[in-house]
């Protein structure tokens, strides 16, 4: 009987096993996500892949394919924000990193989010806080919600995540103590169309004992700017801090 190392955290795997999500490079800025299953075969520009070659393997391993040859690497939120499917707008590792250190993410904390949108963000904000935190993500859309949802529950985060139908912008956020949010949350994300209207119920969210921190994430638009932040200044004693992100080649 075949044997592998089963490892407890979905991050940073060395040896591959069946139900891991695998990202196959195919080229220089090439990826695809495949799902290990045992005796499946997958197609890609380099002939058939089969997963059974795939299983037990270290990652990194170069794999045979029926013409030529592929990469396996483990499931890792900066490769699988490059190979998503996109729903909405995706959140790149500039983007995704500068906001996780923003909102100060480390292991235990609880983080809320507002617009689970593709996914991609989520998926940073449980690596950060793996294994004894939590992400709340709330969409309005219950089809991304089902799709995400599911891609959670594949890649092994759903003891860290879960994501709920709910638009906040008519319902608000479910306040500290309630059973989506029984002991509050560290911080915040907002990635929303019209966030000014969550405002209100914002304040509510919180620990106790925390040092909150919110997270908005705004097209370069003054006067959207300005509709969030006013009432904002008005809800809580804060520190505002401005940040544009540019990739450069």
């Amino acid at each position: 009987m075949d044997t592998c190392i089963v490892e407890s955290s979905p991050f940073r795997k060395r040896v591959s096993a069946w139900g891991d999500c695998v990202l196959v490079v195919t080229g220089k800025a090439e990826t695809k996500a495949i799902r290990l299953t045992e005796n499946r075969v997958d197609q890609t520009r380099f002939g058939a892949l089969r997963h059974n070659d795939c299983y037990g393997q270290t990652y990194g391993s170069k794999i045979s394919t029926s013409c030529g040859h592929v990469h396996i690497l483990p499931f890792d939120p900066v490769l699988w924000s490059h190979s998503l499917p996109h729903r909405t707008q995706i959140i790149y590792p500039p983007d995704a990193s500068m906001i996780v250190g923003g909102l100060d993410l480390v292991p235990g904390k609880r983080v809320l989010e507002a617009g689970t949108g593709s996914g991609s963000l989520t998926h940073f904000f449980a690596q950060a806080v793996w294994p004894t935190g939590r992400v709340l993500s709330f969409e309005f859309h219950l089809g991304r919600v089902e799709l995400a949802a599911e891609e959670f529950q594949a890649h092994g985060l759903s003891n860290v995540v879960s994501v709920s139908h709910r638009d906040v912008c008519a319902d608000g956020f479910p306040p500290a103590g309630d059973p989506s949010n029984p002991d509050g949350v560290d911080a915040v994300s907002l990635d929303l169309p019209q966030p000014w209207l969550v405002i209100p119920s914002l304040t509510m969210v919180f620990r106790a004992d925390c040092d909150a921190r919110v997270c908005l994430i705004l097209p370069v638009h003054k006067s959207r700017f300005k509709l969030t932040v006013s009432p904002l200044k008005k809800a809580v004693s804060l520190h505002i801090q401005t940040v544009e992100c540019l990739q450069r080649n």
